[in-house]
């Protein structure tokens, strides 16, 4: 039980999930009939958040995240009829409706219990799910979004963290898969059948920096949607958190600091990935250096054709539809492709495959970005977006699950308009979604933090109207620079624009 803690992310990923939590279910429903009860083995509350974990596994065209030694199809699962039985939620059952409507049962032994775990619920009680992003931390954390539940052509992005030596796990963190127009444009190769290596003498289970685990093609960093540092694999014993996400519409995203399974070569790694305005993702790495001189490279593994358009574009083009890889930093380099032909006789082969991306030199004791955006075909990118630092993206999301972990009334955010403004926008929006969270407010005006007057950009009222309607009780500090000589004349202003 204490793999699902904290929210429910399972270390293994979606295939052992399937494995582990079903027999794990069966247990628990042998001692409901035969007992009346579980004696508490259920109180463990990352168990039950474990059902939101897979649910946003699926991506819009049924087909799992399936990092780690998980296969590439999806499949129903029958424990999710007891999760959402035991919750008293039919949304949980979202992405088994969609393997249901497409008559795709799992072909599996305990496929019969769905009969008994569903307790007669109807496929007009599965509603869609409302959000749409979904973080787990915990030993593997991963972050799930996507542009929509209902709509096939959403776009679908899930990023984890983590660490190589969980079990089962690759050197993969940091990588990504993204989905968009119903086609899966960055994917991720996932396991290898075991008995094909050990027949071959591989030695499979070894985590140690130098087992050869890491040697198996499509276990190492080499092979997933991450960063290569110096030609080096990853650091198994490195471990990376979701540090930060936010749901808003215009810039969903997660960041998570990978920094340490590339100690030794770098001073700091950063990656964050946002879904942009619905329409497109864009993915920033926020890179220092060492001492030495650093080749970085940045890769994507598809099922498309590749194009190299340009040194720094290249168009991936599947079933009739298009997806543009854009580098808007470093200014300097060449797009490029891999072969994913593998590299020993006992390694699987991947057909109809291929690496795209670039290098980049970074000098010694330096800073540098890698930001890449991810164009289906019809987005429009936004250049107001394009270039933010990782530290002004949204944040919002973070410090309110923050508050709803610790659980207390002494424990609150303090919203700064004016940096939030700057930060994210969307004030009000965020207010109403966030105002049991908030605990202060600080006032300034946008741009200068100077008077909240007509001068600048923010509506003061309608903002404190809308604190207000929270239930808001607590105070609203004036932080701000007097442009006006009577500096007093000039608070006492701010306060009356304030008072609603």
């Amino acid at each position: 039980m204490e793999d699902y803690q904290p929210d429910g992310a399972y270390p293994e990923g979606y295939g052992y999930w399937g494995y582990g939590t079903s027999f794990n279910i069966m247990f628990l429903s042998a001692m409901e009939k035969a007992f009346g009860k579980e004696y508490g083995l259920t109180i463990n509350p990352g168990f039950f958040k474990t059902a939101e974990y897979l649910e946003n596994m699926t991506g819009p065209a049924g087909r799992p995240f399936n990092y780690s030694d998980a296969g590439s199809g999806g499949e129903m699962h029958p424990a999710m009829f007891w999760l959402a039985n035991r919750l008293n939620d039919p949304k949980l059952l979202w992405s088994e409706r969609y393997h249901m409507v497409n008559k795709n049962p799992p072909n599996d032994r305990l496929l019969p219990t769905v009969m008994i775990w569903s307790a007669g619920m109807t496929m007009d009680r599965i509603t869609a799910p409302s959000k749409r992003i979904w973080v787990g931390q915990g030993k593997n954390p991963v972050a799930l979004m996507r542009t929509s539940w209902t709509d096939p052509n959403a776009i679908y992005v899930a990023m984890k963290g983590g660490s190589p030596s969980v079990n089962h796990g690759h050197m993969d963190v940091g990588s990504f898969i993204m989905e968009a127009k119903g086609e899966r444009w960055a994917m991720d190769f996932g396991m290898q059948d075991y008995n094909s290596l050990e027949t071959a003498g591989v030695s499979l289970w070894g985590m140690a920096q130098n087992s050869q685990r890491w040697e198996v093609f499509r276990y190492n960093n080499f092979v997933h949607n991450t960063l290569t540092v110096n030609n080096q694999l990853q650091v198994v014993g490195g471990y990376a958190a979701i540090t930060s996400h936010s749901d808003m519409p215009s810039m969903m995203n997660a960041i998570t600091d990978i920094t340490s399974v590339y100690k030794g070569y770098l001073q700091k790694a950063i990656r964050g990935i946002t879904i942009v305005d619905n329409q497109y993702v864009t993915v920033r790495d926020e890179i220092e250096t060492t001492g030495t001189e650093t080749v970085i490279r940045w890769n994507l593994i598809t099922s498309a054709e590749v194009s190299i358009t340009g040194n720094n574009t290249a168009v991936l083009t599947k079933n009739g539809k298009k997806l543009t890889i854009k580098v808007m930093e470093p200014a300097v380099i060449t797009m490029k492709t891999w072969s994913t032909v593998p590299t020993h006789s006992y390694d699987a082969a991947n057909p109809g495959t291929i690496m795209v991306g670039f290098e980049a030199t970074i000098p010694a004791n330096s800073k540098a970005a890698l930001t890449v955006l991810l164009l289906p075909d019809g987005a429009t990118e936004n250049v107001s977006v394009t270039g933010k630092k990782l530290d002004s993206w949204p944040k919002t999301t973070w410090g309110s699950a923050l508050c709803e972990m610790v659980g207390s009334e002494r424990f609150k955010l303090l919203y700064d308009i004016y940096h939030m403004q700057i930060m994210e926008g969307n004030v009000i929006d965020t207010i109403k979604k966030y105002g049991t969270y908030i605990g202060h407010i600080h006032t300034g005006g946008v741009p200068g933090r100077n008077e909240l007057d007509e001068t600048q950009e923010l509506n003061y009222p309608a903002i404190m109207s809308a604190l207000v309607k929270t239930g808001y009780k607590g105070f609203v500090g004036q932080e701000f620079v007097p442009k006006q000589k009577d500096k007093l004349e000039s608070l006492r202003k701010c306060i009356q624009i304030c008072d609603v």
